[in-house]
């Protein structure tokens, strides 16, 4: 008898991406678990990187 596990998750996990300037290293922190999630009002596209400039 084989059973079958399906989970079917209706939230996606939202994780901020960070990378070195100097060394290029990406670190990744999860913010939170949400159906839906928006950075800004506009309209993102697909592929789109947002820099943050310190």
């Amino acid at each position: 008898m084989v059973i079958k596990l399906i989970l079917f998750f209706r939230t996606k996990k939202i994780v901020s991406r960070l990378e070195c300037s100097g060394c290029k290293i990406l670190s990744q922190i999860s913010i939170k678990w949400c159906k839906h999630f928006e950075i800004d009002d506009e309209k993102q596209r697909k592929g789109r990187i947002i820099q943050f400039l310190t």
